[in-house]
C-alpha cells in the first residue's frame, strides 16, 4: 500500500493525472485536487489554510474567504472533497479568530 506524498500529490494535481473513477474505485494515491492557500476553490473562496483527512473517501477541511467588497471579507470552513466542492460549512462573518479555531477544532466526522 502506498502512502500519501504531498509532493507528489501537487505534482499530479498540476498534471491532471487522476481520474475521479479512480478515487471512487480507491485505486488513486494522488488526490486530483490539493488545495493551497492563495488558490481559489471552485465556488470562488479563497482557500486560507487546509489539512487532509485520510478517511473512506478521503477529503480536506478548509479555512477560506469571500471577499466581500474591497475592504471587507467573510470566513468560513468547510470539508472540501477531492474534486474541490465544499460541504459542511461553518461561517464566521469577519471573526477570523473564531473561524481558526474552528478549523483547528474540527473533527473528521462533522
Amino acid at each position: 500500500m502506498s502512502t500519501y506524498d504531498e509532493a507528489e500529490a501537487m505534482a499530479a494535481h498540476d498534471a491532471g493525472a487522476t481520474t475521479q473513477v479512480e478515487i471512487e474505485e480507491g485505486f488513486a494515491v494522488i488526490d486530483p485536487f490539493t488545495p493551497r492557500p492563495g488558490e481559489r476553490l471552485p465556488n470562488g473562496a479563497t482557500i486560507v489554510a487546509s489539512r487532509r483527512v485520510d478517511l473512506r473517501p478521503p477529503y480536506y477541511i478548509v479555512l477560506a474567504m469571500w471577499l466581500r467588497g474591497r475592504n471587507d471579507c467573510e470566513y468560513v470552513t468547510w470539508a472540501c472533497d477531492l474534486a474541490g466542492e465544499c460541504f459542511w460549512g461553518h461561517y464566521y462573518n469577519e471573526d477570523i479568530g473564531a473561524a481558526v479555531a474552528d478549523y483547528l477544532g474540527r473533527s473528521p466526522h462533522e
